[in-house]
């Protein structure tokens, strides 16, 4: 029995690393460019840093991005350092690995498009109330980040995206998605084989709840997550806990939780969490 479970581990394991390996390039990609084509001035204008703008630029650029909830890991911890506040950040990351142009067009063709539509829509919403919640009970303080030594165009400049990318892969970012893939290893210890055949079915009230808890210690790929959305909707399952797994399933993971108590401590955290599954429930 625990032969088959180690195994049945490894093995979940080693294809999520392989589904993930993509998105977690381009997530290093997208660090490195932020910290050497950009710098921490450019990053804030991005993002809207300080104005009205902020979460629905954070929510449209995390809708562009083609990274993952792992991938996302370490363009938050750039974020982070370039001074971006934290309801952004958190925005951005909660958005970035649920959709992208791929996953949404793969999306049309297993669900209606309205569904795909309001979905996004709801996206937009809870990162948006969830931000400006965490902004308003945390208000974020002025970071001054000085710009590393610029690269003039040329080979040297695209040399220098590949040193940052190889420094941020032996960093704490390659920890913190390891950490990600953790939550695998305990789904598949404490799930019950074809347990959720029948569990989330269309009308349990309790749908959306048991399917919180098993979404945020899983991974999703964007395209996973939407090809295990329109199978739900094919079979009947509840719409809300659909809406859990696409959100929580897609977006979160142990590694940015593990991330984000480090980087804001346990207060602002847990409160973020909080409001997170309220928004989410509700």
């Amino acid at each position: 029995m625990f032969e088959a479970v180690s195994w049945g581990a490894v093995l979940r394991v080693s294809q999520s690393a392989a589904q993930a390996a993509p998105f977690i390039l381009t997530g290093f990609i997208v660090a490195a460019v932020f910290r050497r084509w950009l710098g921490p001035k450019n990053v804030q204008k991005l993002f809207g840093t300080g104005s009205w703008r902020s979460l629905p630029q954070a929510w449209a650029i995390g809708m562009l991005l083609p990274v993952c909830s792992l991938g996302v890991i370490p363009v938050m911890r750039e974020m982070k350092r370039c001074g971006v506040s934290g309801g952004t950040i958190l925005a951005f990351g909660l958005t970035a690995p649920l959709f992208n142009p791929l996953s949404v067009l793969y999306g049309l063709t297993l669900s209606e498009p309205m569904t795909i539509f309001v979905f996004s829509l709801c996206s937009l919403l809870v990162v948006t109330v969830i931000g400006l919640v965490f902004d308003r009970l945390f208000p974020p303080k002025e970071v001054i980040v000085e710009d590393e030594p610029s690269v003039p165009y040329g080979i040297k400049r695209i040399l220098a995206v590949c040193v940052s990318m190889g420094r941020e892969f032996w960093s704490w970012s390659t920890v913190y998605i390891l950490i990600g893939l953790s939550g695998i290893v305990l789904l598949n210890v404490i799930l019950p084989k074809s347990s959720f055949q029948t569990s989330v079915n269309g009308g349990d009230v309790w749908a959306p709840v048991l399917m919180t808890g098993v979404a945020i210690p899983a991974y999703a790929t964007p395209m996973l997550a939407m090809s295990q959305l329109g199978t739900m909707f094919q079979h009947g399952n509840s719409v809300g806990a659909a809406f859990a797994l696409l959100i929580l399933g897609a977006g979160l993971n142990f590694g940015i939780i593990a991330w984000m108590i480090v980087a804001y401590g346990w207060k602002r955290s847990v409160s973020w969490m909080v409001i997170l599954l309220a928004v989410v429930l509700g």
